[in-house]
């Protein structure tokens, strides 16, 4: 599909290459882009913006391999949003450092993934980004370093310091849960 695609640029039927784009890749971007972003509504719109630029970018397309061209021009989308997010930081989280509503109850298969998903936000958007390359859309690390322009090595230690980050951070989180499980629950009702 990818060559049907390149040849629909070659030919300029750009409309034509962006729907073919969008049926074979659109899917994945847009699950990448949640990822990174942090929810899905972030994602769609991220994606949205990515499709337009891939469009305006179609007539500059050097035959890079259309997957990796849209998966770096998502992942260029989405991190400039994460730069946005960063200094319009709220007062709460810029003082206190912390989120409202965190879990105390013991987890189960929806808290696991929403402990790995707060886990993953934490990571660094440059290793979060090749740790959803690799894992969610199971690139290859040499897939991974076209998508980032970056050298093989330097994706797969990416990837390495991105799960050490995520294991690092999933580990505290959980610890802090399971004390949090730990304590009687009538430690903050004592009405004395």
């Amino acid at each position: 599909m990818d060559a049907q695609i390149e040849r629909l640029i070659g030919e300029r039927d750009y409309r034509a290459a962006l729907e073919a784009l969008v049926g074979e890749h659109g899917r994945a971007l847009g699950r990448f882009c949640a990822a990174l972003l942090g929810s899905r509504e972030d994602g769609e719109e991220a994606l949205q913006e990515a499709l337009v630029q891939a469009l305006d970018a179609m007539p500059r397309y050097r035959g890079e391999g259309v997957r990796a061209w849209a998966f770096g021009i998502a992942r260029h989308v989405c991190l400039a949003e994460l730069k946005k997010r960063t200094r319009r930081r709220s007062i709460w989280t810029r003082f206190f450092g912390a989120e409202v509503g965190e879990l105390t109850r013991p987890m189960d298969d929806a808290d696991a993934r929403l402990s790995v998903a707060r886990a993953l936000a934490r990571v660094s958007p440059s290793l979060r980004a090749a740790l959803l390359l690799r894992y969610q859309q199971g690139m290859d690390a040499t897939e991974v370093a076209d998508v980032l322009g970056i050298s093989h090595a330097a994706a797969r230690k990416r990837i390495s310091l991105g799960l050490a980050d995520l294991r690092k951070t999933l580990d505290v989180d959980l610890g802090a849960r399971a004390e949090r499980s730990a304590r009687p629950v009538e430690d903050g009702l004592s009405g004395g």
